[in-house]
């Protein structure tokens, strides 16, 4: 079964259960970070203005990695809302009204998976370690976002994960 979410069940509703998951995201990273020599300072503040946490989930995790100046933003969905795997990603900018002032942001929703964790790395190490430019970086979400019903649930040890056009949706 794909869906590694079972830890988590009911994380918008448990605050225990949102900062475990919290937690494995950053731990997640960091492990991409130390494997791609990436620094990631957190951007987004997760706290109301009376100093108590908001655990939405928008986002679970960010961060801007600061030589390249490139924002990168998880949201994440409870199991419940979708049916079935899910994972796509846009590219923004953040923070300005011209393009060329703001930051280069890559959003990621997803519900969460092995194949979604699998598609995530491959477009963070591609946005802050490779450092593509957003036209590509749009191609390439286009391509790869996955609604895939869970009997046809992807290995996500493959070597070549499928194509959106080659998934039945």
């Amino acid at each position: 079964m794909d869906i590694v979410e079972s830890s988590y069940t009911g994380f918008l509703d448990d605050a225990e259960v949102y900062d475990a998951l919290e937690q494995m995201w950053l731990s997640w990273f960091n492990e991409i970070a130390i494997e791609h020599d990436i620094l990631l300072a957190p951007f987004f503040n997760n706290l109301n203005a009376d100093g108590e946490k908001i655990r939405d989930a928008n986002p679970i995790f960010s961060g801007l990695e600061p030589s390249k100046n490139r924002l990168l933003r998880i949201l994440q969905i409870p199991k419940e809302e979708v049916e079935e795997i899910y994972i796509q990603g846009w590219t923004d900018v953040f923070g300005a009204e011209e393009e060329e002032e703001g930051i280069e942001e890559l959003v990621i929703d997803l519900v969460l998976s092995d194949t979604a964790k699998v598609i995530a790395k491959e477009w963070i190490i591609k946005w802050l370690v490779e450092a593509i430019d957003r036209e590509e970086m749009e191609e390439i979400l286009e391509e790869e976002s996955v609604l895939v019903e869970e009997e046809d649930a992807i290995d996500p040890n493959a070597e070549n994960l499928p194509k959106r056009d080659q998934m039945s949706l």
